[in-house]
Parts: C-alpha cells; sequence; structure tokens
C-alpha cells in the first residue's frame, strides 16, 4: 500500500517545518510528503528547500496563485491521485501529528476496517492541548468526551478534515476533489457530507491518533444580562467566504429562498449582538457574501487581507 501525506502551506515557514519535521518523526513514515504552497513568495519553500535538502520524501508542487485551501488541497490531492497513491493524509501546514504513533495509529485503524472497493474517510482526533478538542463534535468538546463516546477507538460518522485525515482512492473515485472555487472555508464541511452521502462507506475519528491543531480565531467574551458568551472573531474577508460558501450549500441542498434569507438575518443578527469589534466594517462582506452565494458567484472574489469594501 503506497500512501502519501499532503500538506496545503501558505507563508508559514515555521509551522510548515514542524509539520515536516513530526511527520519524519512518525513511526509509519509515509511514501511521499507531498507539500503543496500557495505560492508563498515569502521564501517558504526555499527555506524548506534548504532545511530538508538531501531528504528524497517531500515532493514541492509550487502553484503559480494563491488558490486558498480549497484550491490548495483540491491540487494536492488530484496530484498525489495521478501518482497513483492508494491513502492520503491530509494536513494543514498550522498543525502536526501530536505523537509518534499518530500516523502508524490511523492507518492500523483503517486496515482492520478497510473492505476492497469501499471508500474512507478516517480521522485523527484534533486537540488544541491535552484536555480540549480543536473543532469539537457538536456539543463534544473534551478530549475525554470524545474518547468515551467511542467504540472500539472509533467514532462513526464525526471527521474534522483537513487535519489528520486519511482519504483512499476509492473516496476521491466516488465524490471527486475538493471544490476549489470555495476559495477557504467550509470546502473541508462540502467534502466531509459528500462522503457521508455514499452508501457503505466508512467515515468516522480515530480517537488514540491524536493530531495538534491550535484553536482558532480570537475569541471574544461579551457579557449579556450577566451571562458570558464566547464569539471567535474573524476578519472579515473571511467571514465573507464563510457567508458565501454556507449560504451556496443551503442553496444548492434545495432550501427553500425564505429558510436561506431567514438564516441569513439569523447569522448576521448574531454577530452584531455577540461581536465587539468591527461591526461597521463587517456588514459589507456579510451582504456580499449572500448576494454572491445567491448568484451562485464563486471563486477567489475577496483578496485575503482586504479591510474594507
Amino acid at each position: 500500500m503506497k500512501v502519501a501525506a499532503v500538506v496545503v502551506t501558505y507563508k508559514r515557514y515555521e509551522l510548515l517545518k514542524k509539520n515536516i519535521e513530526a511527520c519524519l518523526e512518525q513511526t509509519f513514515i509515509v511514501d511521499k510528503l507531498i507539500i503543496v504552497d500557495n505560492c508563498s513568495m515569502d521564501g517558504t519553500i526555499e527555506k524548506i528547500k534548504m532545511d530538508f535538502a538531501g531528504c528524497g520524501l517531500l515532493d514541492i508542487v509550487e502553484l503559480k496563485e494563491n488558490t486558498g485551501g480549497a484550491g490548495g488541497f483540491s491540487s494536492g490531492i488530484q496530484y498525489a491521485y495521478n501518482k497513483n497513491y492508494d491513502c492520503l493524509i491530509l494536513m494543514d501546514d498550522d498543525g502536526r501529528p501530536h505523537r509518534k504513533d499518530t500516523f502508524e495509529t490511523l492507518l492500523d485503524n483503517y486496515n482492520k476496517q478497510y473492505k476492497e472497493g469501499i471508500p474512507v474517510m478516517l480521522n485523527s482526533l484534533v486537540v488544541c492541548d491535552d484536555e480540549n478538542l480543536s473543532f469539537g463534535f457538536g456539543n463534544i468538546s473534551k478530549v475525554k468526551e470524545a474518547i468515551s463516546c467511542s467504540n472500539n477507538h472509533y467514532i462513526d460518522g464525526y471527521c474534522n478534515p483537513f487535519n489528520g485525515t486519511l482519504i483512499n482512492r476509492e473516496l476521491i473515485e466516488t465524490i471527486g476533489f475538493p471544490r476549489k472555487e470555495f476559495f477557504i472555508r467550509f470546502d473541508e464541511k462540502d467534502y466531509f457530507e459528500r462522503s457521508l452521502r455514499v452508501n457503505n462507506r466508512v467515515v468516522g475519528t480515530v480517537v488514540d491518533s491524536i493530531y495538534y491543531h491550535p484553536s482558532t480565531g480570537t475569541n471574544e467574551v461579551k457579557k449579556i444580562f450577566g451571562i458570558c458568551f464566547v464569539n471567535a472573531y474573524e476578519a472579515g474577508w473571511k467571514e465573507y467566504y464563510k457567508v458565501r460558501n454556507s449560504f451556496y450549500l443551503y442553496k444548492e441542498s434545495g432550501k427553500n429562498t425564505v429558510y436561506i434569507y431567514l438564516k441569513y438575518i439569523q447569522y448576521v443578527s448574531g454577530l452584531y449582538v455577540f461581536r465587539i469589534k468591527n461591526k461597521k466594517e463587517l456588514l459589507p462582506f456579510l451582504k456580499k457574501g449572500y448576494a454572491d452565494a445567491k448568484c451562485g458567484n464563486l471563486g477567489k472574489l475577496v483578496e485575503p487581507g482586504c479591510k474594507k469594501l
């Protein structure tokens, strides 16, 4: 069985280096570590080539433009698929295997569950520290909770792509590649939900394969009637892609116009009630995201780092 890891990176040299070092320390060493660079243009790849000169494990794919996480994973998966790898382990550059047996444990579970021709998506358990999950599963946010809910070290039907996520060729052949036109946000959710719709699939999380990813966003805490509410603060341009892609998926799933509009109003109201910073600057991004979702306008339509529309 040929196994490759795919890491998408953009201007994160230090974090990417830690990821590669962690991969090289694994008890199971992948056949190839494919680094997909989203046109960093800051010396990231040049430094990596120097740091790991002579390491035959690395295969670096340099894209000609920044295609976002969605485009990076779409290109990386397609590249590895064309190289005839049987399984891929997908990672962002800001995460890494947390233990030396992360890959080995993930693949052991795969070998136990895999049957010929069955599409598989298996995730490591994604943690931000020893007690807390980075993203969680519904109401589950603690490591101990996740372990207690598992059956034979496995939780069926839950994944946090693309963070220590194993997929096989059969899954790619069945559902294709991530939607590169999403640029960022909800491409991973879409890919996961597409995998769930496959018959006779294996989709879940292996709780004793531990993968590290830092907690995301900048949390703001606001008190209303004495109750503390925590809001993960994100820049307006990121909120644009979150709104556009999520509401595009609502539309694609067949939700009616009234339902989608009410969900949008609910989302905007929630941000305005709980958010503290930059409310005025935020609204144009939300409005454009919703309008583009309605019209089906996808692609990189707002530049990363854009502060005002």
